[in-house]
């Protein structure tokens, strides 16, 4: 069986796994909830439009319910915040936890988190978020510490990018999936964007698939934040192509929301990543990976045999080494995921990964590649 075991909630695989889910947040500690709604798909909530800019406490965990947003279930979910006046920094985290795109995937073997539970206000209650390393105010070390906090669930099965509702014949009936990730980010950014105006620092990042929809969603960031200057950063969600006809097969159920201008992105994730670097010369465009991830290779396809290496190397050379404005941090390892404790990671010359992650949010000259 698939199982989430391990102390930051990575996700173990099983000899079954030819697929498998992507870990969650590789963050730990009980989670906020502070100032929680009704749950917005429950029999007492009060239907309300998703309008106006986001209040809460400031440097508390709080939920927000976004009644117009669906999870794969059909569910509405929302969002959780952390806002603080020390800055105008907004750092905007996307959750992980895998990504289906058939019957198999979705209901035989569940490897996509939240999408027939959902994501309401009382999950938010238990996320182990608030110990994680990017979100301890307490820590010197810790680039993020003066930013507000937005914590972006996952549920929609389709890496945040889709905009579609499949239906698969799954157990002798037909199940509706809303692969609505690309949709739930433009309400989400409708209240985000009132609520963070003007001349900031917008850094856009996450873990896994949460790692993806900071790369996927890109663009519908750049188009709600015309006056801020805006970063991503991939925790362990590199732009290698999918084998096996994945992408295709992800991109038909999905039907994913592409950035205006690009007409070859619905044909692979490189040139998607390609698309954005060129097009966002002002930005700067992060990875963090082990080059030999065993949850990604084994997900998109790739042979345990040194072939995802060799695709993470051409990547590598083809979009971040030729980019002023593109740069990882990869390191030697069948490891998944980084972001939730790089107070504890360096590279084997030395580059501590939180030095790395603040110079990437400041654009430091030392903000360079770091291979294994």
């Amino acid at each position: 069986m698939l199982a989430r075991d391990t102390p930051h909630g990575h996700l173990a695989l099983s000899a079954l796994g030819a697929i498998l889910i992507f870990s969650l947040a590789c963050i730990s500690d009980s989670g906020g909830g502070g100032g929680a709604t009704p749950d917005a798909g429950s029999p007492d909530a009060e239907p309300v439009a998703d309008e106006g800019p986001v209040e809460a406490p400031l440097e508390e965990w709080t939920w927000v319910d976004f009644p117009t947003t669906k999870c794969g279930n059909g569910e509405a979910t929302g969002l959780g915040v952390n806002l603080t006046d020390r800055s105008d920094d907004v750092v905007v985290y996307f959750q992980g936890g895998g990504a289906c795109w058939d019957v198999n995937t979705c209901f035989v073997l569940n490897s996509a988190v939240n999408i027939t539970t959902g994501y309401p206000a009382r999950r938010f209650e238990n996320e182990p978020i608030r110990n994680a390393d990017p979100f301890d105010r307490e820590n010197p070390d810790n680039p993020f510490r003066d930013a507000s906090f937005v914590f972006v669930p996952y549920c929609t099965g389709d890496l945040f990018s889709g905009d579609n509702v499949e239906t698969y014949q799954a157990l002798g009936q037909s199940r509706d999936v809303h692969h609505v990730g690309a949709a739930n980010i433009e309400t989400y950014l409708d209240r985000l964007a009132p609520t963070f105006p003007g001349e900031r620092k917008v850094l856009v990042t996450g873990s896994s698939a949460g790692g993806y929809g900071a790369q996927l969603s890109f663009h519908q960031f750049v188009e709600a934040f015309p006056d801020a200057e805006l970063h991503s950063l991939s925790d362990c969600g590199p732009m290698v192509q999918p084998l096996q006809g994945r992408w295709t097969a992800m991109a038909r159920a999905w039907e994913p929301r592409t950035p205006g201008g690009c007409g070859d992105c619905i044909d692979g994730l490189p040139q998607w990543l390609d698309h954005a670097v060129s097009s966002n010369p002002g930005s700067r465009f992060g990875l963090l990976a082990y080059d030999a991830d065993a949850i990604v290779s084994v997900y998109f396809g790739y042979p345990l045999d040194g072939a995802f290496t060799n695709a993470l190397g051409r990547l590598s050379a083809d979009s971040y080494v030729p980019a002023a404005n593109a740069n990882h941090f990869i390191l030697a390892g069948t490891e998944h995921t980084m972001l939730g404790g790089f107070s504890n990671l360096s590279s084997p010359d030395g580059v501590a990964l939180s030095e790395w992650v603040a110079s990437w949010t400041k654009g430091d000259e030392d903000w360079v590649d770091v291979s294994p």
